[in-house]
């Protein structure tokens, strides 16, 4: 869990510089000021520095022959975001489903039948019920209770200011 949330973390300190090729168009490498994030992100993903590399900077395009397509720098950087959220998406589901299994292991018979507990988010909009939660999703209802918390504070604050 630490280590892929931590390569997930160093793929955003990685940069990219735009590189010439000889045979195709202009691609893109990890800048050098990046390369310490590189070899520490592949090192927790554990793969090599040389892979993580040309995942990020190379599109595989056809199925027979495979063509080998160099990325530009902002396409890069697309491809290490999407990464991240493909990551960060998997880890997600990973945790849940964990919480999820404890959490139906034997609470069966502590509750006195065959109910299951779960976990509910309630924000203050009401209750979301979606067939399938994502990251994304918790990341915006989270936003959105940060943002009313303080709209809160602040709106309390003022009413008691006036009283005094």
């Amino acid at each position: 869990l630490r280590r892929v949330l931590a390569g997930i973390l160093t793929l955003g300190n990685l940069a990219f510089d735009a590189k010439e090729m000889a045979n195709a168009d202009d691609g893109s490498c990890v800048s050098p000021a990046s390369q310490a994030s590189l070899k520490a992100a592949a090192a927790v993903l554990d793969i090599s520095p040389l892979e993580l590399e040309t995942a990020l900077t190379i599109k595989n395009v056809g199925k027979f022959p495979v063509v080998a397509v160099p990325q530009p720098p902002e396409k890069a950087a697309v491809a290490r975001d999407a990464l991240a959220k493909a990551l960060y998406g998997s880890l997600f589901d990973w945790i849940f489903g964990r919480i999820n299994e404890k959490m139906g292991a034997g609470a069966g018979a502590a509750l006195g039948g065959g109910n299951k507990r779960t976990i509910g988010l309630l924000d203050i909009f009401g209750f979301e019920a979606f067939s399938r939660n994502s990251l994304e999703q918790l990341l915006i209802n989270f936003a959105n209770e940060k943002l009313m918390q303080y709209f809160n504070i602040y709106i309390f604050q003022m009413e008691e200011k006036e009283c005094r």
